[in-house]
């Protein structure tokens, strides 16, 4: 059988999504406090619950910013509206509970690249690289803070990542972090 606490998730998401949760998998959230889990309803539509830790809101390394203020939304929902605004591929939000401390996500699968390439023939290898460097072009034309590029439309928007800066402080917060 399954504990209280998945039997809890399976009833509550399944009234919030419309739809029988049938399976809840733990997944690992590597390098965060959240907790994350693959939700599949019955009929085999998968979701990723990201469950933010009891009490906290927002990890460490998020209010290590140039902001002055308390930013107004969790960073994650922040630049993941900014990203869809743009046009960048991000996964959907389908429902937030701020006041629960959780959000249900568009579930992207978990094959990584490295897996695909691994046991691909050459023309795919480069093919799947050459897709992976034309998305990171395209984020960093984008979002550049050069004014020639798009992100010049968007300056306006109020993105935490443009007051953020990987500057000392939080790289020594990084690598204490996650060393």
């Amino acid at each position: 059988g399954c504990s209280r606490g998945i039997r809890f998730l399976m009833i509550r998401f399944t009234k919030l999504l419309g739809e029988p949760i049938i399976d809840i998998q733990k997944l690992f959230g590597e390098a965060s406090y959240r907790v994350y889990y693959r939700l599949t309803t019955q009929s085999k539509k998968t979701f990723v619950l990201m469950e933010m830790p009891k009490g906290k809101k927002r990890s460490t390394s998020e209010e290590i910013t140039n902001i002055k203020e308390a930013p107004k939304e969790l960073p994650y929902i922040n630049i993941q509206k900014y990203l869809k605004k743009i046009g960048l591929p991000v996964p959907e939000i389908k429902i937030f509970s701020e006041e629960e401390g959780w959000i249900v996500l568009e579930d992207l699968g978990d094959v990584k690249l490295e897996n695909i390439v691994s046991k691909a023939e050459p023309m795919e290898i480069l093919n799947w690289y050459k897709r992976a460097l034309d998305l990171l072009v395209e984020l960093q034309t984008k979002t550049s803070s050069d004014l020639r590029t798009y992100a010049l439309t968007h300056l306006r928007t109020p993105c935490i990542a443009f007051h953020r800066s990987f500057d000392a402080t939080l790289f020594n917060w990084e690598f204490e972090h996650f060393w």
